[in-house]
């Protein structure tokens, strides 16, 4: 569960730090390449509301198990984004990571005070959200290390730098797309007693913590 805060930290971030080489090596003007943080910021707006309907219909695993299926989804399609050099699937490709990572923070949050005796609700949560931080700081030290100094359109290499760019890009999300269907695979398919079936509670429905509803 842990892993899951520093996975969504550390794709927003990112997100961040591609924004400004996807304009240089696309050509894009300023408009083009803000849509690509609207893309990843909107699509938090678009599932906030259907994460928790989920959680409320299958319960918070059920909820993190949909947001680890979309995230892994969106990175398998940024391999054609990149292959194509097609912007708008690489748009596509950021709303659909968004939505995984909008479902994963709604579910995550409250699933993990669950996982775990009640007075330690506070610390898992501290201890998980600490990591989160962790992601935001990682992402750009990553995107760092394999991205070299971008070259303007026109400059001599600029077409090698572009495709380069790409490749490593797509790297990047093949990689986190991997350890993502792994994760859902533990999940989907391995039951722990510690990841309870856990719903979002209704007023009236329980009468003590941990009744067979709850």
């Amino acid at each position: 569960m842990t892993s899951l805060f520093f996975i969504w930290g550390l794709t927003m971030n990112l997100v961040n730090a591609l924004n400004s080489p996807f304009g240089d090596y696309m050509k894009l003007d300023s408009t083009q390449s803000s849509l690509l943080q609207v893309a990843y910021y909107g699509a938090y707006f678009v599932m906030a509301i259907p994460a928790g309907l989920i959680a409320k219909r299958f319960g918070y695993k059920g909820g993190v198990i949909s947001g680890l299926f979309l995230f892994a989804l969106g990175s398998f399609i940024v391999i054609p984004a990149t292959t194509a050099a097609s912007y708008g699937l690489f748009l596509f490709a950021m709303f659909v990571i968004a939505l995984g990572a909008a479902s994963l923070e709604t579910n995550c949050n409250p699933y993990i005070t669950k996982l775990g005796d009640e007075k330690g609700e506070s610390f898992r949560l501290n201890l998980a959200q600490s990591f989160n931080g962790v992601g935001n700081v990682v992402g750009p030290l990553i995107l760092g290390q394999i991205l070299s100094k971008t070259i303007a359109p026109g400059q001599p290499g600029f077409q090698g730098a572009k495709d380069t760019f790409l490749a490593n890009t797509r790297g990047i999300y093949i990689v986190i797309g991997i350890i993502l269907v792994i994760v859902l695979l533990v999940f989907a398919f391995f039951r722990y007693r510690h990841l309870p079936e856990t719903r979002r509670r209704q007023p009236g429905t329980c009468g003590r913590r941990h009744s067979s509803h709850c």
